[in-house]
């Protein structure tokens, strides 16, 4: 037996998944791979879940890309977030997010760390049209490890993205459970996962 087929064993099945899909515990970057939600924001992003970043460099967690004029980025450095949106420059929040440790985390006009605000973005015009990522592509690549995460247009749940691996390709990847669509890695090599 395989050592990918005995990891996938000791996954549990999740009873709120379809038939074919085995939900893991989180799925981890190691630097090159990332998910396109295929998912343009068109009023005020807000992203929940959470997260483990596995070093303090410089990466970027999740967003659109650097260059658009609705920007939506948020970048990891040295215990901090910085949070980019819409054409603004970036706003540094000291958020004491350490590395591999659990996080609980929401990303709006708010940053919210473990049920403690960090901060508050005044003026949060924000419009798009650029599909957002998760878990690094922008500048740099994330070395990170994500669990459930939910992405919000407004007050509208438009991805509920759970980790899990798809039985008939052999992958592992996030599975919107609103739209009940499977996004693998659109990057290089392939996610880790628990």
């Amino acid at each position: 037996m395989s050592n990918f087929r005995r990891r996938l064993m000791g996954v549990q099945q999740h009873g709120g998944l379809p038939a074919g899909y085995q939900e893991v515990e989180y799925i981890e970057n190691t630097g090159t791979q990332y998910i396109d939600t295929e998912y343009v924001f068109k009023t005020k992003p807000k992203v929940t879940g959470e997260i483990m970043v596995n070093s303090k460099n410089d990466m970027d967690l999740m967003g659109t890309s650097i260059a658009t004029e609705g920007c939506f980025l948020i970048n990891y450095e040295n215990l901090d977030i910085y949070y980019r949106y819409s054409n603004r420059a970036y706003t540094l929040f000291k958020t004491n997010i350490d590395a591999n440790q659990w996080y609980n985390v929401e990303f709006s006009d708010k940053i919210i760390i473990n049920g403690i605000e960090k901060g508050t973005i005044n003026s949060f015009d924000f419009s798009s049209n650029t599909q957002s990522f998760l878990i690094g592509k922008a500048r740099r690549y994330s070395y990170a490890k994500f669990k459930e995460i939910k992405m919000y247009d407004g007050d509208a749940l438009v991805r509920d993205l759970v980790p899990c691996y798809k039985k008939d390709i052999e992958k592992v990847g996030m599975l919107d459970k609103v739209h009940n669509v499977f996004y693998e890695n659109q990057g290089k090599g392939e996610f880790l996962y628990e």
